[in-house]
């Protein structure tokens, strides 16, 4: 492989794990938020069961985008599929938008005792310090 790949795929994993982070702190701690999947940077947020007439997952972008951030519902389940080119701030921002939308649209709050909650006020490690950490 070339060096060029090399630095390609290793950004691709920092961004990634700075994406886990960042979703682990944000979005899995919400009470309404029953699953948080993903394969590289594409991420599934499942809701919690809401009536099928409530189209929670709709709502939730609805509220995203008045926050000025575009994402998808499949049915109850928010999809967040950012380009690989992203830089780190757009992430955290997208990130956090999720978060605000899906607290919103669905009334939210952090689930009780989750470990994340109390981390919440910190901001999550940036792709360098993570970079720097011992695998």
């Amino acid at each position: 492989m070339s060096h060029q790949h090399l630095l390609v795929i290793g950004a691709q994993r920092c961004g990634t794990t700075y994406l886990r982070t960042l979703l682990d702190e944000q979005v899995a701690p919400l009470a309404t938020v029953a699953e948080v999947r993903r394969c590289g940077f594409m991420t599934g947020i499942e809701l919690t069961p809401f009536p099928v007439h409530a189209r929670m997952g709709h709502q939730v972008t609805l509220a995203a985008r008045r926050r000025g951030a575009i994402v998808r519902p499949l049915g109850d389940v928010v999809v967040l599929m950012p380009p690989l080119s992203i830089e780190t701030d757009e992430l955290a921002r997208l990130v956090e938008i999720t978060a605000a939308a899906i607290a919103e649209a669905t009334g939210a709050r952090p689930a009780r005792g989750h470990a994340a909650t109390a981390r919440r006020a910190q901001a999550a490690p940036s792709p360098r310090q993570l970079d720097a950490a011992p695998h």
